[in-house]
């Protein structure tokens, strides 16, 4: 049911969508059972990520994100940490970026834990963003920069990218247009 629904939503067309929100229900359901916090946390993460990426339902999404982040840990790490970054994401969704913001140091104070160092670059840069909506520009450049480092030495050319055109927005948001065009080539 679970690898199902998690096929639908990366390849499946939007035909497949409803069938994905089914299985993945019935995956929890059978998670609930079986007392699979693992399961029961990657299901509720795997739907509300497709009501966020594919159906646009920020409102829907959020509530089973927050249940997934809240299971109690039982050594799936790399769960709870997108748990938390989708949490975060709806939250960005739907204008709630001070949540976003708590959510997403979440995400990063156990992404400490499993050392990974492209999700930790994917949270820096998001967090980025996130404090350019709340005026932090200065906290902006600097979260950015932090992602940027780190795209480099895994040499994640799309987290390169990101962050440059990061930078760029945030040194134009500030005016500093002699930079900001430095930061886009």
């Amino acid at each position: 049911l679970y690898a199902h629904a998690e096929w639908s939503r990366h390849k499946g067309s939007a035909s497949s969508w409803p069938r994905a929100l089914k299985d993945y229900k019935l995956a929890v359901a059978l998670a609930r059972r079986l007392g699979d916090t693992t399961l029961e946390r990657a299901a509720l993460t795997g739907e509300s990520r497709l009501d966020i990426f594919r159906l646009s339902r920020y409102r829907a999404a959020r509530p089973l994100a927050r249940e997934a982040a809240a299971l109690p840990y039982r050594a799936d790490v790399p769960g709870e940490v997108l748990a938390w970054k989708t949490l975060a994401t709806a939250d960005y969704f739907m204008g709630r970026y001070r949540q976003a913001i708590r959510a997403t140091r979440r995400a990063l104070e156990l992404n400490r834990r499993t050392g990974d160092r492209y999700w930790r670059g994917i949270l820096l840069g998001n967090l980025a963003y996130l404090y350019r909506e709340v005026g932090r520009t200065d906290l902006a450049l600097a979260t950015a920069r932090q992602s940027l480092a780190i795209a480099r030495s895994i040499h994640d050319r799309f987290g390169v990218d990101f962050n440059l055109e990061a930078l760029g927005d945030f040194h134009l948001a500030r005016g500093q247009l002699d930079q900001a065009f430095l930061d886009y080539r």
